[in-house]
């Protein structure tokens, strides 16, 4: 019988080591860890399992400690797994047959890792159902397939600083890679901290091999996820020069340029590798994106429709195909989304598009949908944009929207919902006149504090302030009511009064980056830049992907005696591909000091 070591590295990972040893530590002969350098309990819990540990310094580099654990490794083969990975004991019942059924040619076997996020713009994204989204806390996932079982040959070991992968070592032996059914499940770490840190690996990645493509287009990924448009470009442009034709590149190529407002580019690359032969579902998709930015509706549409029948596996494509249908014919849009639910009925931004649709002839129906789309959004701010749009093109419907209002007033999670709604969309007259409606016996405080937010857009300044003051002490509301009451006396110009509340925030709450930038707003205005601008790099810290952040920087880079406006132009480029509208005023103070 064939053994099978378990190998991982680990670092404070004590409470999902838990987890993921009871559950799979009787399916393995053997499990040899690497801890580079835990101060929390993971040691013990390790110890509790009767695990091989192996004490490593931190090296930045992946493949280091993950060769080490296999190097000890006895087994005949290794399954690698990481902390907050989990796989189902069926699926672990069957790594034995998978080994002890393979021939000598096979060196490893590739794992379906399913990686959870909110984030739908990913490429591939799926939307989880409604099992999966209660296990995992996300609204989808992106899969990929790697190996992570193979055999314990001392040839056999992992490479890359980063993404690292035991691939390239199997297949410079000639040996086979072959698929498995089996599925790790992974929730991606919404941590920005370790985001950045893994960013700074790739960076160096680059550095340890600027000819490598896939090193180039891992950071170009890296800073799309991070909205840094500029500098993802500027990576992936160098991946497709090394590797022109990468399929993989041309994508995260197309998806930057795209994003960028570069349709016309992305068409251009996505062309070089579309094959009319064999189509890619995800070439087709991107296609389309860039023809509907380009205006070119019934292209598009063709574009999407062959996405859907290449097998595109993501909902993305039939939505698309049905936001431009229902400019054409809403009869057949409903027919498109019919077809969508059939596959995936939890997702909700169709769900919110049927609802639109059907509103006029069938009220029930759209409120039904209405009801799933809620249950399953996230609540986030992509959703509150599109239900506050939902809610301003049925108001054409006045007797629908007071009948839904009505039903969603009732439910305290769901009025909050519907006035920050209304607000993202910047109707806060409607928000604060939806909150005076919401039943009394609702806790008051979400609401009032929702309601403080519009009367401060609407300039009725002493109603909100009344509200915020009966709230600043309060436990849970204290620092937002805080915040809200300096935006009120900076709108009055009481900027004193707006610094004193922003000081006394970050006195309970120091990493608040919206009260930096406010606060280094006021210090810039007061002509205290030195100030201004070492709160703004403190707020970079904090998050360095904030557009409000960035344009700042740039503001006080024009600023400091004498201007900077090399350094200004960077920040206003860089705050721009993160999302900021830009400034007019400071784009043309720029270009004047740099002509």
């Amino acid at each position: 019988m064939v053994r099978i070591t378990l190998a991982m590295i680990v670092r404070n990972e004590a409470e999902r080591l838990r987890s993921l040893l009871s559950q799979i530590g009787l399916e393995v002969d053997e499990i040899v860890v690497v801890d580079t350098g835990s101060t929390d309990d993971t040691r013990e819990v390790l110890a509790e399992h009767g695990v091989r540990i192996i004490d490593e310094p931190w090296s930045d580099n992946f493949s280091t400690p993950r060769n080490s654990a296999i190097a000890a490794a006895t087994g005949d083969w290794v399954l690698v797994l990481d902390a907050d990975e989990s796989v189902s004991g069926e699926a672990m019942a069957d790594l034995r047959a998978l080994a002890e059924g393979a021939d000598d040619s096979v060196a490893g076997f590739v794992f379906d890792v399913r990686n959870y996020t909110d984030d739908a713009s990913h490429l591939d994204w799926r939307p989880c159902t409604a099992d999966l989204k209660l296990a995992f806390g996300a609204e989808g996932y992106v899969p990929s397939q790697v190996v992570r079982l193979f055999r314990n040959a001392p040839h056999l070991r992992y490479s890359g600083r980063v993404h690292e992968l035991v691939e390239p070592s199997i297949e410079a032996a000639n040996l086979e890679i072959r698929p498995a059914s089996i599925t790790i499940d992974h929730p991606l770490s919404k941590n920005d901290e370790k985001s950045r840190y893994y960013r700074h690996l790739l960076e160096r990645k680059v550095v340890d091999d600027p000819e490598s493509a896939k090193a180039h287009w891992e950071l170009g990924q890296a800073y799309t996820a991070e909205l840094d448009l500029d500098r993802a470009l500027q990576s992936l442009s160098r991946a497709w020069d090394i590797a022109p034709g990468n399929l993989e590149i041309a994508l995260h190529y197309a998806v930057a340029l795209n994003h960028g407002g570069r349709a016309k580019e992305a068409l251009a690359v996505l062309r070089t590798v579309r094959d009319e032969k064999n189509v890619e579902p995800r070439i087709e998709f991107q296609t389309g994106v860039a023809l509907a930015k380009l205006g070119q509706r019934q292209i598009a549409m063709t574009a999407f429709y062959s996405a859907h029948l290449a097998g595109a596996k993501f909902p993305q494509a039939l939505y698309w195909l049905a936001l431009l249908t229902a400019l054409e014919n809403e009869s057949d849009a409903l027919g498109v989304i019919d077809t969508l639910l059939v596959s995936t009925p939890e997702y909700w931004p169709v769900r919110l598009l049927r609802s639109r649709l059907l509103a006029p002839t069938n009220a029930d129906g759209a409120k039904e949908d209405l009801r799933v789309a809620l249950k399953y959004a996230n609540h986030g701010r992509e959703f509150k944009a599109e239900f506050g749009s939902y809610l301003a093109q049925i108001g054409d419907d006045e007797a629908f929207l007071a009948d839904v209002l009505d039903e969603l007033r009732r439910d305290p999670e769901h009025a909050l919902i519907v006035a920050s709604s209304l607000q993202e969309i910047g109707d806060h007259v409607g928000a604060a006149g939806f909150i005076t409606t919401c039943p009394a016996q609702l806790d008051p405080r979400p609401l009032d504090l929702a309601r403080a937010r519009s009367l401060v857009q609407t300039g009725e300044h002493d109603e909100a302030r009344e509200i915020l003051n009966a709230l600043v002490d309060d436990a849970d509301y204290g620092v937002d009511a805080r915040y809200k009451l300096s935006h009120s006396f900076t709108a009055t110009g009481e900027l004193d009064k707006s610094a004193a509340q922003l000081e006394a925030l970050l006195g309970i709450d120091p990493t608040h980056v919206g009260a930096i930038v406010d606060l280094a707003g006021l210090h810039g205005n007061s002509g205290r830049i030195d100030i201004a601008a070492q709160l703004l790099q403190a707020a970079s810290r904090l998050d360095p992907a904030n557009p409000r952040v960035e344009h700042n920087l740039a503001v006080a880079a024009m600023l400091v005696q004498p201007a900077d406006a090399t350094r200004a132009e960077g920040h206003m480029r860089r705050a721009r591909s993160l999302g900021h509208p830009g400034d007019p005023v400071l784009t043309t103070a720029i270009e004047r000091a740099l002509s």
